[in-house]
Parts: structure tokens; sequence; C-alpha cells
């Protein structure tokens, strides 16, 4: 992912003398702080598609019709006997899906599909193992026949763009979302996995788009808005990010990561009166913010207000020691 380099440099455009000791083993980490462009989010950093969880049997909530097979509903067409075995590869499986062991559980669960080969769950729950072991082709193969069974079901398409996405294969987890959002044209986590792919292929001016139109369908996505401050941060448009984080904090006024994004933008805007504006609002909604006391605490200093500083810096530490 690119960065600014006025902000890899190791640059800072406000702060010029050092804080207190406190912070001095963080003195190089403060752009990194206040600097969020070389930090990017998950929405916009596409190391992974989103998708909501996958289990082995995620479908639309909890499965099971009876006590005596809690998995999975009961199929009509099997017989008692099938019905008890199914029970118990089940249990088997899932009790080797809780220990990790996900190439026991494949096999048992493959068992489970030849006795009921029309249950669709059976086959996403191979798919989500597959993924548990990087076996994407696997993985690919398992979802497509879970949708063949159920082609309505959401959760099996996402899991099939996260299996394509793994494989490389990005051009088809594209196809996937479009697919998706053709079906249902506001679900959200599409349109947050086309941007993510788009980024990735370096197509900012798709991703910026396809934010774009997330916003027309859900208006109070903050994801969105950050993810557009973050595209034109990159393109060292820092008014325009300042833009998108500030009508994000329009309809998300109790968003802590927008403001605290707003003021780094502040700082590299040479604007530290707003940064400290944008900072307070955070600890308003939090006052124990690790970063946001912690960048507090730098701007009084900077201020010479030093024991306001301090406060600030000690509270930073004892929220995250890591800042020491």
């Amino acid at each position: 992912m690119r960065q600014n380099p006025s902000l890899a440099d190791g640059a800072n455009p406000v702060v010029m003398t050092r804080p207190p000791r406190l912070a001095l083993s963080k003195m190089a980490g403060w752009v990194t702080l206040v600097g969020w462009v070389a930090c990017l989010t998950p929405v916009a950093q596409a190391t992974t598609v989103p998708s909501p969880e996958l289990r082995p049997w995620a479908t639309q909530g909890t499965v099971g019709a009876s006590a005596s097979s809690p998995w999975i509903a009961q199929t009509s067409n099997l017989s008692s006997a099938q019905q008890d075995r199914l029970d118990e590869l089940l249990r088997q499986g899932q009790a080797r899906v809780n220990a990790k062991d996900y190439g026991a559980a494949i096999a048992i669960y493959q068992q489970a599909a030849q006795i009921d080969p029309q249950q669709p769950r059976l086959f996403s729950g191979l798919a989500y193992l597959y993924l548990q072991q990087e076996k994407y082709p696997e993985a690919i193969a398992a979802y497509r026949q879970a949708l063949a069974l159920d082609p309505n079901n959401l959760t099996f398409r996402y899991g099939l763009a996260q299996s394509f996405y793994g494989n490389g294969e990005e051009g088809e987890a594209m196809a996937v979302y479009q697919d998706i959002l053709s079906r249902h044209p506001r679900e959200v986590n599409a349109y947050l996995g086309m941007a993510n792919l788009q980024i990735k292929a370096g197509d900012d001016s798709g991703a910026t788009a396809t934010y774009e139109r997330l916003l027309q369908v859900a208006p109070g996505n903050a994801q969105a808005y950050e993810a557009l401050a973050n595209l034109s941060s990159q393109q060292e448009d820092y008014q325009q990010a300042l833009t998108y984080l500030n009508q994000g904090l329009q309809v998300n006024p109790k968003q802590d990561r927008l403001y605290l994004r707003a003021a780094s933008l502040q700082l590299l805007l040479n604007n530290p009166i707003a940064a400290e504006e944008n900072l307070r609002r955070v600890l308003a909604l939090d006052p124990d913010h690790a970063e946001a006391n912690y960048q507090m605490g730098y701007l009084l200093y900077q201020a010479n207000d030093r024991e306001a500083a301090l406060t600030h810096l000690l509270k930073a530490v004892q929220s995250n020691p890591d800042l020491v």
C-alpha cells in the first residue's frame, strides 16, 4: 500500500520539541500516531475481504430442529438409522472442530455429506473447515455445492468470495460481490469487499466510486467516510479528506475514530487548535482513550502546559502500557 512520503520519512509539521521523558520512547512513532495515512484501516487495507463470521453451520442463525440433532435440521427422506448415524457424525465432527483438529473434522463431515447429500449446510461447513486450512480450491468447490442447493444464502456467497480471494482469484471474488449486489443492492459488506479489491488492484478511483455508492444506500456508514478520507490523504488532498471526515461526523457524531482521524489531519494542516478540539471530543466519548490522551498530552506539551500534558500522557500509558 502506498504511503505519503512526508509521513513515512518521520517528518512532523507541528511538533518541534521533545515531550517529557515518559513519552521519549515514542518520539519516533509520533508521526505514526498522528499521521494516520500511513496506518490504513482494515476497510482500506484489503488484507482480508469483509464477510460475516463463518462457522461450520453458519447460515442465518442457530441450526437445529430437534434435541437429538442440535447441529442441523433433520431431513425427512432419511431413515431413522441414517438420522441417528448423521447425528453421531455431527457430534464427533463438532468435537474435532472444538479441538481445532480440522483434518479429522473434514473426514467426518464428508461421511455426513454422503448420508445427506441434499443438505447445503454440510457443504458450507466443509468449506469453512477448508478455509481454516487455507485449502482454497477445496473451499471454492464446497461453497459451490452449498450454493447449488441453497442459491439464496448470502453467507455462502460471502464465503465463496473469501475463498476466491484467498486463492488469488480476485476477479472471481469481485464477480461474486457484484452478483450479491445485483440481488441485494443494499448489502454493505459487498460494497466494502469490492472497494478492498479495487484498492488492492491500485484502482483508487474505482474504490472511491464504490464507497460513494455505498454512502448512497447507507449514508451513516462510518467506514466508508474514513476510507474515502484515507484515499484522499494518499493523494495528499488533505482538505478533501477532512471534508469526508466532517461529513461522516455529521451522521456519526459519536464515532471517536473519525474525530481522531480529523485531529491527525488538522495536525498535518498545521492547525493544532482544531486538532485539540477534535481530541477533546474523543475524550468526551471515551476519557481513557489511549491514543487520544497521548496526542492530547503531546499538544499540551507543545503549548507549555506541562502539568496537564503529563496528566494525559500518564492516562495514555495506564490505558496502553505499550506507549512507553
